[in-house]
């Protein structure tokens, strides 16, 4: 896959800081997570793959304008339909399940403009 650099340095630096932000927060950098050095003003982002984040952290409450994946991981259906719908309307969710049957009443229960559902 090939990423271009952000909008503007403003954005670059947003972008850094929030994978930082989320790495000093506790989360895992399980993939990614730097700007590569050598490609041209320093906006490049790796693409970052974010494991054990959590709804207190920034990453989790605030849009995302960079390869950043936080992944947020639940046991129950209520407890992930609750915390979508205690905060403004997502632009995108992903879901990626072990059990087709959370599917439909997620599904049924959130506001999304954009899915993910791997097959």
């Amino acid at each position: 896959m090939t990423l271009g650099p952000p909008v503007d340095t403003e954005t670059g630096e947003f972008v850094e800081e929030q994978g930082t932000g989320a790495v000093a927060e506790v989360a895992m950098c399980s993939f990614g997570g730097c700007r590569p050095a050598h490609l041209p003003m320093g906006l490049f982002h790796e693409s970052t793959v974010l494991e054990a984040v959590t709804p207190r952290m920034r990453i989790f409450r605030e849009e995302i304008f960079g390869p950043i994946l936080p992944v947020i991981s639940f046991d129950d259906i209520g407890t992930v339909i609750a915390s979508i719908t205690a905060r403004p309307k997502p632009l995108s969710l992903s879901v990626f399940v072990r059990n087709d049957a959370f599917n439909d009443p997620l599904l049924s229960s959130v506001f999304y403009t954009h899915l993910t559902l791997p097959t």
